[in-house]
């Protein structure tokens, strides 16, 4: 809902909604509960896109790796049948994992200006900042209705926004409390009583989401 709300939009909401379920899961299971063999396995079948594969895995990494499998080919027949592109190699790709990605921005700002970490937290803040300012300056420039690239510009703003919210006090994902699950409550919950009468559904439509910023 914070990336994509638009109703025209409910097949790219499904589908993020799976992909996020999917990834959350096979996130934990290489941060929190895979060992070093168990994770080289699932990469290398990963790597290899083949049922077969999945032989080989312990039994809880079974589950992860066939609805990735089954997610991923349903998503690249979708796309090769409606525009006519093969996008599975982009959907296997695992440039990231092989290369031992993990790099975090305050850690790296520590290292290179040789800073405290609250410092470097500031800095990564200050940063995130400015960022933001930056991007909305650019969007106010293409924020046309008519403009070709204006909706996946603003999928694309909306996810950094979802994004920041749910981590900017804390792991929003990880815990059940917090600001995170008062805010679920207020958006789906209990949320705020609009008048039907008084909702100009066209105008929600052509506007761009702009109640997620989380500045």
């Amino acid at each position: 809902m914070g990336i994509v709300f638009e109703s025209q939009f409910s097949k790219c909401r499904k589908c993020l909604t799976k992909f996020v379920c999917i990834l959350t899961a096979i996130d934990d299971m290489y941060d929190i509960y895979g060992s070093l063999d168990e994770l080289e396995l699932f990469t290398d079948a990963v790597n290899r896109w083949d049922l077969k594969a999945m032989e080989e895995l312990p039994e809880y990494m079974k589950i992860c790796y066939l609805a990735m499998f089954n997610f991923g080919n349903e998503i690249a027949y979708d796309v090769l049948k409606n525009h006519g592109l093969d996008v599975l190699s982009y959907i296997k790709e695992q440039d990231e994992i092989e290369r031992g990605d993990v790099a975090k921005s305050i850690h790296c700002c520590m290292i290179k200006e040789g800073v405290a970490e609250e410092e470097a937290r500031d800095r990564i803040k200050a940063l995130i900042s400015f960022s933001w300012k930056k991007l909305n300056e650019a969007t106010a420039k293409i924020n046309h209705r008519h403009h070709p690239a204006r909706s996946i510009v603003t999928m694309s703003l909306n996810m950094a926004r979802t994004a920041q919210s749910i981590f900017q006090h804390g792991d929003g994902i990880g815990t059940s409390i917090g600001i995170t699950k008062d805010r679920l409550t207020s958006l789906i919950v209990k949320p705020i009583p609009i008048p039907i009468q008084h909702v100009n559904h066209q105008a929600m439509l052509q506007e761009p989401n702009l109640l997620l910023v989380a500045m």
